[in-house]
């Protein structure tokens, strides 16, 4: 897995795990962070009002990114090819005769 963005924001904090990027506006706040699953990382930006905290955002995250975790698919269903082996042909095929190119 690449994990670039996340390296160069730990650099940024110090030797403590990066655990989110938070930044409080004048009427909405926004949230950054990162969860892995067996597919890579996925990058969630929250944006909240002044009615929620960073405290119960970061609960629900945590939440999400468990709830994410268990959904996932095991990593050996995912050796296999992501696409039929005609996947193109049978695309390029069903394209032309939906725009009467056929």
């Amino acid at each position: 897995m690449h994990h670039r963005p996340s390296s160069a924001a730990s650099s940024m904090v110090g030797p403590r795990p990066f655990r989110g990027l938070h930044h409080a506006g004048r009427t909405r706040q926004i949230f950054l962070a990162e969860a892995q699953s067996p597919r890579g990382a996925y990058v969630f930006l929250t944006v909240f009002g002044p009615e929620s905290s960073l405290g119960l955002v970061r609960l629900y995250f945590e939440e999400l990114v468990q709830g994410l975790a268990a959904a996932a698919p095991p990593v050996e269903a995912l050796t296999g090819p992501a696409l039929a082996e005609h996947f193109e042909r049978d695309l390029n095929r069903n394209l032309a005769v939906l725009f009467g190119r056929a």
